[in-house]
């Protein structure tokens, strides 16, 4: 927990891969900004349940990746989403040996994960990795167990810019259900860090995770071709270019999977605030902390150092 003067908010972060981290950093920084506000208190929930935390009034505010569904917002509440931050789902591998970075597409991850390309050295790999030293093994794919953020994001940009993900029966999905219909065998793990543990241990693996624990734990991630032929890493000047064109809709909800420009990430999650106005008016303390922190988050230089 946080502690400013009192202890009177809520703050459950979904996916401890992708929003914990950096909320639990901003936490401690808001409070020494605002040392008269309340203290915040932090819980790991899985994606879903940054909304229904919200919709049953055991959290007063939720950041995850998950927007409410139209019943959700006719539920009764008064319920508000923010953007806060947009963050990268990368693609780990371990190749030993390799000589230069890896090159993947949409379409060839959509083929990696449905089992169709197994091997390092098929042909679909070697066309756009000439002389990186692909070797015949088979590649061990990871994926994530549970209700998972980063399984949201990955699977909804393979259903978006890969048809033959679509045509294969797969589609856009949160847990390892949505693998089923898979023929390679799939390795299962619990967070983004078991992700990176497992790619670090376990030569010719690939695996899907957060840019932030890839960067964090030294894993190597491969370039993803996108719309425009272009081998894109997640650099940060380009995510911020392409986001100043997002159309937001009346609800602040945006799709930010492909965008259109030159050097864009394809992969992409859009991060929320969720809050209940009705349930905040309840509790003054308690709404003048969540807006104070949400202002603080979204104008206030220090936020982002």
């Amino acid at each position: 927990a946080v502690q400013g003067q009192g202890s009177c908010a809520v703050l459950r972060c979904s996916e401890s891969g992708i929003a914990v981290p950096l909320m639990a950093a901003l936490g401690p920084k808001y409070a020494a900004a605002e040392p008269q506000s309340c203290g915040f208190s932090f819980l790991s929930v899985t994606g879903s349940a940054t909304v229904t935390n919200v919709l049953q009034s055991t959290a007063d505010i939720s950041v995850g990746f998950v927007a409410p569904t139209e019943q959700q917002y006719n539920s009764g509440k008064a319920l508000q989403l923010l953007p806060l931050f947009v963050t990268p789902v990368v693609i780990g591998y371990n190749l030993p040996n390799a000589v230069g970075s890896l090159v993947l597409s949409p379409e060839l991850l959509a083929n990696i994960w449905a089992g169709n390309v197994t091997m390092w050295n098929d042909t679909a790999i070697a066309a756009l990795n000439s002389g990186l030293g692909l070797p015949s093994k088979p590649i061990r794919v990871l994926a994530r167990s549970g209700d998972s953020s980063a399984t949201s994001i990955f699977s909804t940009a393979l259903t978006k810019l890969s048809p033959g993900w679509v045509s294969s029966g797969f589609g856009s999905f949160s847990t390892q259900q949505g693998f089923a219909a898979s023929r390679v065998n799939i390795t299962l793990c619990k967070d983004d860090s078991t992700v990176a543990g497992t790619i670090l241990s376990t030569p010719y693996s690939m695996g899907y995770l957060s840019l932030n624990v890839a960067v964090t734990r030294a894993v190597a991630f491969a370039q993803i071709r996108n719309q425009h032929g272009v081998s894109s890493s997640p650099a940060a000047t380009a995510i911020e270019t392409d986001m100043e064109n997002v159309a937001f809709d009346g609800r602040f909800t945006a799709d930010v999977i492909g965008l259109p420009g030159l050097n864009t990430y394809p992969i992409l999650g859009l991060a929320y605030a969720l809050i209940d106005n009705r349930s905040l008016a309840l509790n003054c303390s308690n709404a003048a902390t969540v807006t104070g922190f949400l202002k603080w988050i979204l104008t206030d230089t220090s936020a982002h150092s």
